[in-house]
């Protein structure tokens, strides 16, 4: 077909589509809102990855301990130093998820406490902090080293606690590292 130059062809005889201004500004709202709903899922998984473990030598215990004395394995996997973790699963090669299944496993046969976390009291009774050069940071890195990298550990502390459980109360020593800007368990202390 010949179109007359002067003519317009099938194409341009359709007419234009626009979108309103409001249109574009309610289009312009969701995508943002789109993307902050991204981001804050994002910032939340990032915090929860990075920011593990305790602020504080003797929360890391006593939130450690408070896990394991309510079988709340999540909390246990949450305050677990690298070492801790070795010893639960009983080899390096694990993951969170490996551990969480073969915890979960293990503790079927077992009947949950009768009391709550909230119920279980914990008296400080003293912290010390150990750091590089530390001739007691080098032993607790010594037995560290035996199942986890130490190289991560910037810090270790012992951790004096009374723990109340509601049927018996003991005082142990805990020893926990600090990898990163977080606490946690390693192990009790013999």
């Amino acid at each position: 077909m010949n179109y007359d130059s002067g003519a317009l062809s099938p194409d341009e005889n359709k007419p234009i589509k626009t979108v309103s201004a409001k249109t574009k500004k309610r289009l312009l709202t969701l995508a943002f809102a789109a993307l902050g709903i991204i981001a804050a899922a994002g910032a939340i998984l990032v915090f929860s990855r990075i920011f593990r473990g305790a602020g504080t030598p003797q929360k890391a215990a006593a939130e450690y301990v408070r896990a394991s004395l309510v079988y709340d394995i999540d909390g246990m996997i949450e305050y677990a130093s690298p070492y801790a973790k070795v010893v639960l699963y009983g080899n390096e090669q694990t993951s969170d998820r490996l551990l969480k299944s073969y915890l979960k496993k293990a503790y079927a046969e077992y009947s949950a406490p009768s009391y709550s976390g909230d119920q279980i009291v914990f008296k400080l009774l003293a912290v010390t902090e150990y750091h590089e050069g530390d001739d007691t940071f080098e032993k607790i890195m010594k037995r560290y080293g035996e199942k986890a990298d130490r190289s991560e550990v910037e810090a270790a502390a012992e951790v004096q606690l009374t723990v109340n459980d509601t049927k018996s109360e003991k005082t142990h020593s805990y020893i926990v590292v600090k990898i990163g800007p977080s606490w946690y368990y390693a192990y009790t202390s013999k």
